[in-house]
């Protein structure tokens, strides 16, 4: 039997927004409801929450299976990019009045996420 793997920082953090990405999910998947209630918008009469949460777990299981497997800096790179942008983007969105000024301290967590992301990165390549 080999040995398990020992996750490098920046593993751990792409394994744990992939949680809070399932979170999201599972709140759209069940709640949808709620969710939007939380964010003070009102939910659509469609099926398209749901749907979107359904994405979110496909994503999540993809942050999951690569946090696991590891060696994956480019591409945990690359997700800093896109995730650090949400916070301004929403920010203008919210300055704008397109969105509610709840949903920019909703994407705050994936901010910090991004951040712990990068400097893990950071931390491995200065190693």
């Amino acid at each position: 039997m080999s040995t398990p793997r020992r996750m490098s920082p920046a593993d751990k953090s792409i394994f744990f927004f992939a949680f809070w990405v399932l979170c999201c999910a599972a709140g759209l998947l069940g709640f949808p409801g709620l969710m939007f209630q939380l964010l003070g918008v009102n939910p659509p009469e469609t099926i398209t929450p749901r749907m979107f949460g359904l994405v979110l777990v496909f994503l999540s299981y993809y942050y999951i299976r690569m946090s696991l497997k590891g060696g994956m800096n480019d591409f945990y790179r690359f997700t800093v990019h896109t995730r650090m942008s949400v916070l301004p983007i929403t920010a203008a969105l919210a300055l704008f009045h397109v969105v509610p000024w709840p949903v920019v301290g909703f994407v705050v967590v994936d901010f910090i996420g991004a951040t712990w992301t990068l400097l893990a990165l950071r931390n491995e390549a200065k190693a």
